[in-house]
């Protein structure tokens, strides 16, 4: 099942699609297409509430 954690932005962003995680963005895979790549801001806040949430898969 998808793990999903809401950013200080607002947005989602879905923890089993994230390929790196590089200065203040997250890089995750495309939702339709694997080679396409996406950007998405992140605070510190943010990289905490990922990796909490990746450790508990």
């Amino acid at each position: 099942m998808a793990k999903f954690v809401k950013l200080e932005n607002g947005n989602y962003i879905n923890v089993d699609h994230i390929i790196t995680i590089s200065g203040d963005y997250a890089y995750t895979t495309g939702f339709d297409n694997d080679w396409q790549a996406h950007a998405e801001r992140v605070t510190k806040k943010d990289v905490e509430k990922i990796l909490k949430a990746s450790k508990e898969r």
